[in-house]
């Protein structure tokens, strides 16, 4: 693609080129899409069930909470076969996500473009709208009919493949030196996406209906798709590698198999090893979160209604973002914090967050938690950015699709846990979830603690020390050249231009 030229911004001392922009927009609208869609197919399962089993009468008088305590076996019910159509419904688009990614995504990325493995999701993730759009329009259709968007999103490798994709891509361009921070607001756009889209979709499903909300994630998607096919441009190898008809699956698996045993220096293995177990533990308590937290809020004590949901995951959302956006760079560029210490510092706050949440009876407590866990951001950029750290930009396809594949397994294995916990524990404790998964939180931070404590991190920095790589290997652990890389870019925004430093 040929190259577009630079439109500078005056932005005070630093100019700003829209050349900086590349995969940014395309994650804010797909996650803007995923916070419109996700609550809202629980909110769609929740009646369904409801409506299925008694009638659309009792189903409306079912969010009062005096009505909850005189039906507790009803409202019991009802909780419980939402929590498990849930479950069913993560498994159906984690794991046909997870071979799509590994088996084909990640090497696609990196042997023939990174176009493409950001394309495709896109595709999945609008037939997945529109097959929620005809479940809302058929209410009395079968459940498993509910499957159907899930599985056919995650046969185009679902939101993990577009992470995956997008990660890739911008790990690809940035410096050494600004990957941190390049990555912390690529992480940014998932919060303030979803800071308009869960506020949104409350807002609109209670004013609309839940085809309206549906069909205007779909549109949401066809704009991302859009701006992908005629602005960002691909990052191609200087010699592709034409997939080949029935050998792509092989050759994809060889080539992980590959990149798993490629010799590295000292403790570099263990490193890498270390980062993907901290990213997969808060994965696997996040996912678990999001799935039980909407049947938890409806409950009494709390029987929030979907507008309140939207407002406070619109402003859990808009905090975590701003932290990225402000906080991050601020931390780095002017206090020279280390990663370590930024993902240490946001699993507490994750930790602390989920313990008031599991504790809470009031409103005003579980929107305290917004503010207590507003820095829970940070671990996913320090972990991810020191990582891509530790291979060759060619690499970065192979990395972020291994990491797509075990959060992949941690996606079912949250889904199975906590939506087996959930219901068990319903008549005794319901916030005992997140007390749980607060403990499990906490093991991340010994992860990094021992990081931080032997030096290990210290593989991750820009320049990794010479005196870690073993017989002569050390140039492979250097910051990449982007002149001499088998890759090459149509154009590169100058780092002295990157507007979000």
């Amino acid at each position: 693609m040929a190259a577009r030229p630079p439109a500078n911004l005056c932005g005070g001392r630093i100019p700003f080129s829209l050349r900086d922009v590349t995969v940014e927009p395309v994650l804010f609208l797909y996650m803007f899409a995923a916070n419109v869609v996700f609550p809202t197919l629980q909110a769609l399962t929740y009646h369904k069930v409801c409506v299925q089993k008694f009638n659309a009468s009792f189903c409306d008088q079912l969010k009062n909470v005096t009505f909850q305590q005189q039906n507790p076996d009803e409202n019991d019910y009802v909780q419980s076969t939402t929590s498990h159509w849930i479950l069913l419904a993560n498994v159906a688009m984690t794991i046909p996500a997870c071979f799509t990614v590994v088996l084909f995504l990640g090497s696609f990325g990196d042997k023939v473009g990174r176009k493409f493995p950001v394309v495709l999701p896109i595709i999945g993730a609008i037939v997945q709208a529109l097959a929620c759009l005809f479940n809302a329009a058929y209410p009395a259709a079968p459940l498993a009919l509910l499957l159907i968007g899930p599985l056919l999103s995650g046969m185009c490798g679902g939101i993990i493949a577009c992470l995956m994709g997008v990660f890739s891509y911008v790990t690809h361009i940035a410096s050494a030196e600004s990957k941190t921070m390049r990555i912390g607001i690529v992480e940014s756009m998932i919060f303030m996406a979803g800071t308009l889209g869960v506020f949104l979709s409350g807002v609109m499903l209670d004013g609309t209906s839940f085809t309206f909300v549906f069909g205007f994630s779909a549109a949401l998607l066809g704009l991302a798709l859009i701006y992908v096919l005629l602005w960002l441009d691909d990052i191609k190898p200087s010699q592709p590698v034409a997939p080949s008809p029935g050998g792509w699956i092989c050759d994809s698996l060889k080539v992980m198999v590959q990149f798993v045993k490629q010799p590295r220096g000292p403790r570099v293995r263990l490193v890498i090893s270390l980062l993907i177990l901290s990213i997969d533990i808060l994965l696997l308590c996040t996912i678990g979160e999001l799935d039980i937290l909407l049947l938890f809020l409806k409950r009494e004590p709390l029987a929030w209604s979907q507008t309140l949901f939207g407002y406070y995951k619109g402003m859990e959302n808009f905090l975590r973002g701003m932290t990225l956006i402000v906080a991050l760079p601020l931390l780095k560029r002017k206090l020279r914090v280390r990663d370590t210490s930024l993902v240490m510092g946001g699993v507490l706050s994750k930790v602390a967050g989920l313990v008031l949440l599991g504790l809470s009876t009031k409103t005003w407590m579980v929107f305290l938690v917004g503010v207590v866990g507003m820095a829970q951001g940070l671990p996913s950029a320090g972990l991810r950015s020191m990582m891509s750290s530790l291979v060759k930009q060619e690499e970065q396809g192979r990395l972020f699709s291994l990491v797509a594949a075990s959060e992949s397994v941690v996606a079912v294995l949250a889904a199975l846990l906590f939506n087996t916990v959930y219901p068990q524990t319903l008549h005794f404790f319901p916030g005992f979830c997140f007390i749980m998964a607060a403990g499990i939180s906490f093991l991340a931070f010994f992860v990094v603690l021992y990081m931080h404590r032997t030096g290990s991190s210290e593989l991750c920095a820009p320049a990794p020390y010479t005196t870690m790589a073993e017989d002569g290997a050390a140039a492979e652990l250097d910051a990449p050249d982007l002149e001499n890389d088998n890759f090459h870019i149509a154009t590169l925004a100058d780092e002295d231009h990157f507007a979000y430093m």
